[in-house]
């Protein structure tokens, strides 16, 4: 069961990277991936999704990442 959730988060993961390269860049991508692999709750990285939609620019999204959603 484990092992299918972690597929999911890893799956999300890859999604919000995918998703920050097409809205932010490159740059910008290469410094969220670590910080998004370091979040394990799914609906931590749900609200990280909004938050990527809603976020003006990059760097206020990477901040949101580093500091963890509120």
């Amino acid at each position: 069961m484990s092992e299918v959730l972690e597929q999911g988060r890893q799956e999300t993961r890859h999604l919000l990277a995918r998703l920050a390269h097409r809205r932010f860049g490159t740059a910008i991508t290469a410094q969220a991936e670590p910080l998004l692999a370091a979040i394990a709750s799914p609906q931590q990285l749900k609200e990280l999704g909004e938050l990527l939609l809603a976020c003006p620019d990059g760097v206020e999204w990477l901040q949101t990442l580093d500091q963890g959603v509120p």
